[in-house]
């Protein structure tokens, strides 16, 4: 009887046991903890391509939490992470969904950045979604749809540029145009050859040419420098001159000089055209004088 007892107490503990055990799997595997002091962070993501609750939230590849939840947002999804209360993230941190293994799985790995501001847990942060093989291979899957279309066009091209390349006519302009292309390439080289010397005795001159004027140039910089400011002084010159000359026409249109006076003043020229009408019927009456009985002159004088 006390045997039959002690079996059943040992059956006991032993399921007892393994009941704790299996907890302690799950809560490791869904990261179950009784401590409260954690950091909770928001992250918006374009897509989690099968992210779940409790998958693992590594920093540098290093597990430090989970996914505690996961909210439809829009046309986003916010991914509620649980960190580890020595946690130390900066504001420069950024967030990748990855996978986890080969079948599959996917975690959130953040990498901390370099900044020494800490990240505010209160503000919803930025993550990006890392391709992986379903992804990639759901990309392919897309791209098959239009692979008929890439192929029968590929086909269609090279029928085309079959028959480019078998036209005889193509063929036999291809081959004379290859001869033509060999025969100028023989004669250039035949012409190289036939005045390599020359060719070298035009560029020996004209690097003695280059050479004489440096040097002419070195010899004759400081005459040719005073030259120049000559030059520069003569040009200052010339534009004074022409200002004053502007100056002057300009003075001469709005009547503030003498000439101005003379050639745009209305009564002088009146006066003038008077004159010399007076004078031309004067020159009229001594012809008609000298031509007939002389000058005749009336003068009064007074004798005091």
């Amino acid at each position: 009887m006390k045997q039959e007892r002690k079996t059943e107490i040992k059956v006991g503990v032993t399921i007892v046991l393994a009941l704790l055990g299996l907890l302690w799997v799950i809560g490791w595997a869904k990261n179950w903890s009784v401590n409260s002091d954690r950091k909770l962070c928001t992250v918006r993501f374009q897509t989690v391509s099968g992210l779940e609750v409790g998958d693992q939230v590594t920093i540098n590849g290093v597990r430090k939490g989970y996914v505690d939840k996961i909210l439809s947002d829009k046309n986003t999804v916010l991914v509620t992470v649980s960190l580890d209360k020595d946690v130390h993230i900066s504001k420069t941190a950024s967030f990748h969904v990855e996978m986890l293994d080969l079948m599959g799985g996917k975690k959130i790995e953040i990498l901390p950045g370099d900044s020494q501001e800490q990240l505010d847990y209160s503000q919803i942060a930025q993550g990006e979604f890392s391709f992986d093989i379903p992804s990639v291979m759901r990309t392919v899957g897309e791209m098959s749809k239009d692979l008929p279309q890439m192929m029968s066009d590929l086909k269609s091209t090279l029928s085309q540029l079959n028959k480019f390349i078998g036209d005889e006519e193509m063929k036999a302009n291809l081959k004379a145009t290859l001869g033509q292309l060999k025969d100028a390439s023989i004669a250039l080289n035949q012409f190289i050859d036939k005045n390599s010397g020359k060719m070298s005795s035009i560029i020996s001159n004209t690097n003695d040419v280059v050479g004489e004027s440096k040097q002419f140039l070195q010899k004759n910089s400081a005459e040719l420098e005073k030259t120049l400011q000559n030059i520069q002084k003569i040009t200052a010159n010339a534009d004074q001159l022409l200002s004053r000359f502007d100056n002057m026409v300009t003075e001469t249109r709005e009547k503030k000089n003498n000439l101005g006076k003379m050639m745009y003043d209305d009564s002088l020229a009146t006066d003038t055209k008077e004159l010399l009408k007076q004078l031309n019927e004067t020159i009229k009456t001594l012809n008609t004088q000298l031509n007939n009985e002389g000058v005749n002159v009336r003068a009064k004088l007074k004798i005091f």
